[in-house]
């Protein structure tokens, strides 16, 4: 049976302490380990472009420069395929 994680930044938390925890007591190996790093820094990258573009949208809000697309926001976002990172 598959748990359900929280999807707030407090469940992710919860779910990374309790895989460190397994990994310590040896219930899971490296290869795991490292699997749920990458796909925690990938949802923790997502979260920092969310967190810029909702600053950069609030600025231009300020100086009466609302912005009408995501476009309009000038995000230099570099798109890479990390599939064969370790």
């Amino acid at each position: 049976m598959s748990k359900k994680i929280i999807q707030t930044t407090e469940g992710l938390r919860g779910m990374l302490f309790e895989e460190l925890e397994n990994f310590l007591n040896g219930s899971v190996d490296h290869d795991h380990v490292k699997s749920v790093t990458k796909i925690t820094n990938s949802i923790l990258q997502t979260v920092t472009k969310d967190l810029e573009a909702a600053k950069m949208a609030g600025d231009m809000a300020k100086e009466a420069r609302t912005p009408k697309s995501i476009a309009d926001l000038n995000l230099n976002i570099m798109l890479t395929n990390n599939s064969n990172a370790d």
